[in-house]
This record gives structure tokens, sequence and C-alpha cells, in this order.
């Protein structure tokens, strides 16, 4: 009985299949567009001709290009800082207005002029100065609140610009990088840099 099965696999291994699929070195010589050479400058890799740019590779080589992470955002939790700011100095103000108006209405005494009986206007606006520092205190509590929550959007904010940056790839020329072969002939892989 032949093994037909023994024959057949034989026959696959003959085939052509590419011997070798290892990642290799490449050396960035050109960045717009994209040239690597190979073997010490025997062959030129051209971006979008013979050579192909992973994704992930774009997605890194893209970040903060136009540098919206590197100058915008903290302009901007600057900018939302001195707002939160300048909100709890406005409100503190006129907290503070409203205290002193109430404190010298409490000061006046007054009697009335037909029954010489004490006017009853320095208790209401007592009650209301205590209302008024009642909503001052709540505003104080508020504010350190705001003033917490700000700093923690904050930290949150700059912890991701960080991290994300990190991630940000400098490609300059000169620099080592790894390319890997397709199955196609003479086409290649740019997967990432060697640092």
């Amino acid at each position: 009985m032949d093994k037909w099965h023994y024959n057949l696999a034989k026959e696959f291994k003959k085939r052509d299949n590419p011997k070798d699929f290892k990642p290799s070195e490449a050396i960035v010589v050109s960045l717009s567009p994209i040239v690597l050479t190979v073997l010490d400058s025997k062959i030129k890799l051209t971006e979008d001709k013979n050579l192909i740019i992973s994704e992930w590779f774009k997605f890194r080589w893209d970040i903060d290009k136009t540098f919206a992470l590197s100058q915008d955002v903290p302009n901007l939790l600057d900018d939302a800082k001195n707002y939160c700011d300048e909100a709890t100095t406005n409100v503190q103000s006129y907290l503070s207005s409203a205290q002193s108006s109430c404190a010298s209405a409490t000061s006046v005494t007054e009697t009335h002029s037909y029954g010489g009986a004490p006017c009853q206007m320095p208790t209401a606006v007592a009650a209301l100065s205590a209302a008024i520092a009642s909503v001052s205190n709540a505003v104080t509590e508020v504010k350190a609140d705001l003033s917490a929550a700000v700093s923690k959007v904050s930290e949150a904010i700059t912890k991701n610009k960080t991290e994300l940056l990190q991630l940000k790839l400098n490609l300059q020329i000169d620099d080592k990088v790894i390319i890997v072969p397709s199955s196609q002939a003479d086409i290649f892989f740019l997967i990432d840099k060697v640092l």
C-alpha cells in the first residue's frame, strides 16, 4: 500500500516557500517618504513602493505631530485652573460684600415713633445674615470640592498625556528599525524602532 499522505507532505515541502521570515535591522536614510537601507546600504526600501508601514508604527509616529499634547493640554489645564480660581474669588467677594451689608443692617436700631416699641427689623435682618453665612459656608465647601476635582482631573489628564507621549516614536535619520519580509517577494513591513 502506497503512503500517499507522505508523498503529499513531501510535495508541500518541495514547493518554493520563502526560506526566511526573520526580522531584520534597517537604517533610516530619509523621513519623507521613509527610506531604509539594508545590508550595508546595498538595498533601499521606500515607503509605499517596497516598504509597508505598520498601523501601530503609524499611530506612534503620528502621536503629537501637531504638538497639541505637548503644548495645548497644559495650557488648557492652566486656563481651567485660572477660571476656577477666578470664579471662587468672585463668589468670595460677593459673599464678603453681602456679609458686610448684613452686619451694617443688623447694627441699626430703631424704635417706632408712635408707641416707642423696638422695631423687629433687626431680628429679621439677623436671620437673613445667618442664612447668608450658611450659604457662605456651603460655597466654601463647594469651592474646596471643586478645587479637589480640578486637581484630580488635572492629575489624570497629565498622567494620560505622559503615558501617551511615552508611546511617541521619534524617528530620526540613522535610527535602526526592525523590518519583516512579507510573503510577497521584495515587500517588507516596517514594524518598530530599535531602542
